[in-house]
């Protein structure tokens, strides 16, 4: 979701039972090219904020990666608009 800051993004996605981390990537372009997709964060919890982002439509996704440190599927990208 939009942010309180410019340059952000406020994130969630439904945690996952045994899950060590959660990778977010970005994409500023067409979501259906893979090459567009930028690593973002990893985070601990299911939920954070994305800084550090450029003002305008950008794409983002999750995945879950588990104890193994294998990541799971990615989830479908949600569209946000960054200020």
């Amino acid at each position: 979701s939009i942010s309180d800051h410019a340059g952000e993004l406020d994130w969630m996605c439904g945690p996952v039972a045994g899950v060590g981390a959660y990778v977010l990537q970005t994409c500023v372009g067409d979501p259906n090219v893979a090459a567009n997709w930028k690593y973002a964060d990893t985070a601990t919890k299911s939920s954070g904020t994305l800084t550090g982002l450029a003002p305008g439509p950008t794409w983002v996704r999750v995945c879950a990666k588990g104890a193994d440190a294998q990541p799971g599927a990615w989830s479908d990208p949600a569209e946000e608009i960054v200020r």
